[in-house]
C-alpha cells in the first residue's frame, strides 16, 4: 500500500531523512523508529511512510547479484569469497515500544557454491563454503555469511541504518 502524505509533510520528512542519514554515518549506534519520531517530532501516522522508504530501498536489490570481494575495503568480509543474489524481500509488521508499528524485514538470498571459499580464522585453512557449512561449525559459517550480506545491503543503502531498519537474512545455497 502506497502511503499518501501532504507536500509539506513530504518536505519535512525529506529534511529529516537527510539529517538522519548524515548523523548515522560513522555512528555505531543503530537508531529505532521510536527515537526518530520523538527526536524529530514526526507523527505516529508518518511511520508508514518511513516503512515505505525502507521497502523501496530494499526492493532495489531484488534480482541483483553481488560479489563479496567487491566490498573488501567497505565492509568486513573476513576470509569469505562468494557471490549472492537477492531474490525476495518480506516485511512483517509488529508492535514495538508499546503502540508503535514497526516492520521486520527478511531478505532472501541465494549464495552460489561454485567458487565460494572461506579461510578459517582459527587455522588459516581455506576450504569450500559447501564443505565448511557441512562441518560442526557450519551454523557459525552460515550466520557469518548472513551478516556479510546484511552489511553489504546496509552499505549500499545507508538510509536503512539511518532509519533503524531491522533486517535479517535467510540464505539458500545453490550451484547456479
Amino acid at each position: 500500500m502506497k502511503v499518501i502524505i501532504t507536500e509539506s509533510q513530504n518536505k519535512y520528512i525529506q529534511k529529516v531523512m537527510k539529517a538522519i542519514e548524515r548523523e548515522s554515518q560513522g555512528n555505531p549506534e543503530w537508531p529505532n523508529k521510536h527515537h526518530i519520531l520523538q527526536f524529530y517530532g514526526l507523527q505516529d501516522s508518518e511511520i508508514d511512510y518511513l516503512h515505505q522508504i525502507e521497502r523501496e530501498a530494499l526492493d532495489k536489490f531484488k534480482g541483483l547479484r553481488f560479489d563479496v570481494m567487491d566490498y573488501q575495503s567497505k565492509v568486513s568480509i573476513g576470509g569469505y569469497d562468494f557471490t549472492f543474489l537477492i531474490y525476495g524481500i518480506e516485511g512483517e509488521e509488529y508492535i514495538s515500544h508499546g503502540e508503535l508499528k514497526d516492520v521486520s524485514w527478511t531478505v532472501h538470498a541465494y549464495v552460489k557454491f561454485e567458487g565460494a571459499t572461506v579461510e578459517l580464522m582459527t587455522t588459516g585453512e581455506e576450504m569450500t563454503l559447501e564443505d565448511a557449512l557441512s562441518r560442526d561449525f557450519g551454523w557459525e559459517i552460515e550466520n557469518e555469511v548472513n551478516d556479510i550480506i546484511s552489511d553489504i545491503i546496509v552499505y549500499e543503502a545507508p538510509i536503512l541504518k539511518a532509519l533503524g531498519a531491522y533486517i535479517s537474512v535467510e540464505t539458500d545455497f545453490s550451484y547456479s
